[in-house]
């Protein structure tokens, strides 16, 4: 006679899909409830609180009209609508919203903080399965209660929007150097496109993401063993690059205007023009504009403290923290060198670079206070001493993080 007290109830539960998810991921999870996943699960609704209550305090600005525009033109069959600024998926997003019943002054706000949720899973999934525990957390929290986040997630940006898909393509691209098979490949590849539909032509830059990390995280010798991965990663996104491409070329020749996938915006934009400012001059305003930036958005203290960091990770032993430092330092160096106009949410997408490093700093640094207090410290003043100087440092960051306390959707 065979047993049925194991065999599965026909409706499945949601740690049943969270098995399955894990199984085609490549990943074993307890299929239990257990502390660190309610530790997360907390973590992610305290993520969602702050983007999604009282989303609708700010008022919409001008570009937030327009993507609201779109997504009305698509909802009546105009699916090209914002191709021609290169952002269609902008549109699509809040035309998905207003079609599930949400308020049409919300539903760009809405569409921007659920997508933005990728950001933090993705640096989330990066620090856990490839640094620690503790620096996911770290960098988590920071996610949550930086005002620079809390600002553009809660607003329709594509800058916010790119920064959110081209994280999740960068954790793909270091999870293909371990996990070969064409799944991730592919869903490296997608996540390229999705990222230039975001925002074209400047998602592209996280096409370099999987050559990067095969060329920094594996050692030379093992190179080969990525061909075929890399292979299928380009053949996707590669052939809608060429596409894309072609139909700017097209249009081009036919004369049509705008030529498609934001190639006008961005002539219009970066210092391309001799006879305007000098190169150095435009390089040296751009540095300016963003040190300043970053910090009126981050307050100097923490400000200065991720420049210490990413000073820090150039010398870190770890592989995967300098690919992030070279991700994140690219995408700014770029902007800083090219851009004729420039506002601080176009420097958003280096900002989940900049965190994953503070939090391995911070770890780093934790570490070695703990080393500290064990070797220091007489043993029953241990546990007191931790968590009296970790109180402190968290009481710290938190006060430095509401500048902008009209930003609070709990404030209101």
């Amino acid at each position: 006679m065979i047993s049925t007290a194991h065999q599965r109830p026909n409706r499945r539960t949601w740690w049943d899909i969270r098995s399955g998810v894990s199984h085609i991921l490549g990943r074993r999870t307890k299929v239990a409830l257990s502390k660190e996943t309610l530790i997360w699960g907390l973590l992610l609704g305290v993520y969602f609180s702050s983007r999604l209550i009282n989303l609708t305090l700010l008022p919409l600005f001008v570009d937030e009209g327009v993507y609201l525009w779109w997504g009305d033109r698509v909802l009546l069959g105009e699916l090209e609508r914002g191709f021609g600024e290169g952002k269609p998926l902008v549109g699509w997003a809040i035309a998905l919203m207003v079609a599930l019943g949400a308020d049409y002054v919300a539903a760009p706000c809405l569409a921007q903080a659920l997508i933005g949720s990728l950001t933090w899973i993705s640096i989330v999934l990066l620090g856990e399965h490839y640094l620690s525990r503790r620096t996911a957390f770290i960098a988590a929290v920071l996610w949550i209660v930086l005002p620079y986040a809390l600002l553009f997630e809660r607003l329709s940006t594509p800058d916010a929007t790119m920064a959110a898909i081209g994280m999740l393509t960068v954790y793909l691209s270091v999870r293909m150097t371990t996990d070969r098979r064409w799944q991730i490949a592919g869903a490296a590849g997608a996540g390229i496109i999705a990222t230039i539909l975001a925002k074209s032509p400047v998602g592209a830059f996280f096409a370099i993401a999987p050559l990067a990390a095969v060329v920094i995280l594996q050692p030379v010798r093992a190179w080969r063993k990525q061909a075929r991965t890399l292979a299928i990663c380009y053949a996707l996104s590669g052939t809608f690059i060429g596409l894309a491409a072609l139909v700017v070329a097209v249009r081009i020749r036919l004369g049509l205007n705008p030529p498609g996938f934001g190639v006008h915006e961005i002539l219009a934009k970066t210092s391309l023009d001799i006879e305007g400012p000098g190169f150095l001059d435009i390089a040296a305003r751009n540095i300016k504009l963003m040190v300043s930036w970053f910090g009126a958005y981050l307050t100097w203290p923490l400000a200065i403290l991720l420049l210490l960091a990413w000073l820090a990770a150039w010398f870190s032993q770890s592989r995967l923290i300098r690919l992030v430092a070279l991700l994140g330092s690219l995408y700014m160096i770029i902007f800083v060198l090219t851009s004729d106009f420039i506002v601080p949410r176009y420097f958003f997408p280096a900002l989940p670079f900049l965190v994953i490093i503070t939090a391995w700093a911070l770890t780093k640094a934790s570490e070695l206070v703990t080393e500290w207090i064990q070797n220091k410290i007489p043993q029953p003043r241990h546990n007191t001493m931790s968590i009296g100087l970790y109180g402190l440092a968290t009481v710290f960051v938190l006060a430095l993080t509401v500048p902008l306390a009209g930003l609070c959707p709990f404030a209101h």
